[in-house]
């Protein structure tokens, strides 16, 4: 495999455990677990790190790169509500 093929792999493996962890973290979150997350914060960590896998992604397809500039705003905008969440205290 070229080495554009093994980076285009990595970042869809990365993909597939980020849904893993998702679904996990979801799982743990209907229940009463000290390892709980509220479900807010899940989807806003899911989402900045989807966010930077899909952009890697697109600009590999050679998308246009408004897309994958979409994409890092998203993720920017998801992590930037989540650490405010967390210096707020209001994740927990």
């Amino acid at each position: 495999m070229t080495e554009p093929g093994l980076v285009f792999a990595g970042a869809v493996i990365a993909l597939l455990i980020l849904i893993a962890e998702l679904v996990w973290l979801w799982r743990l979150a209907r229940r009463d677990s000290p390892m709980a997350l509220p479900r807010l914060t899940i989807l806003l960590i899911t989402g900045a790190g989807a966010g930077l896998i899909l952009a890697l992604l697109l600009a590999m397809l050679g998308a246009e790169a408004r897309w994958s500039g979409l994409a890092l705003a998203a993720a920017g905008l998801a992590h930037g509500w989540d650490l405010w969440r967390r210096l707020r205290r209001q994740d927990r």
